[in-house]
């Protein structure tokens, strides 16, 4: 249960719910694999960054804003901590946060 490739294989599943819009599913899966790999990589670790991406955008597609940015806030904080803010995974992440930013001005 503490295995990489098991936080690798809920992270899949987590991205196959989320493209058959079972957002629920989606965010468990991805709950899942992040418990695990933040164990055993730390919360700081690129393959987190991604994690916390995935499950931000399940949330973000379910209408849970606050919560969609909190995770996506930490995937821009974990890509600029380990890549710096000018690498592309952090400003992807940081134009994601924005886009959320922004849905939330316009409730």
């Amino acid at each position: 249960d503490h295995h990489p490739n098991v936080a690798i294989a809920y992270g899949a599943m987590g991205l196959l719910h989320h493209t058959m819009e079972d957002y629920d599913s989606a965010i468990d899966c991805h709950s899942k694999s992040i418990a695990i790999a933040e164990n055993i990589l730390g919360s700081n670790h690129p393959d987190v960054a991604s994690s916390y991406l995935n499950i931000g955008g399940a949330h973000y597609y379910k209408g849970n804003l606050d919560t969609a940015l909190n995770y996506v806030t930490k995937a821009v904080d974990t890509y600029s901590d380990v890549f710096g803010l000018d690498h592309p995974k952090a400003t992807s992440a940081q134009s994601w946060a924005d886009l959320i930013r922004s849905d939330m001005e316009e409730e």
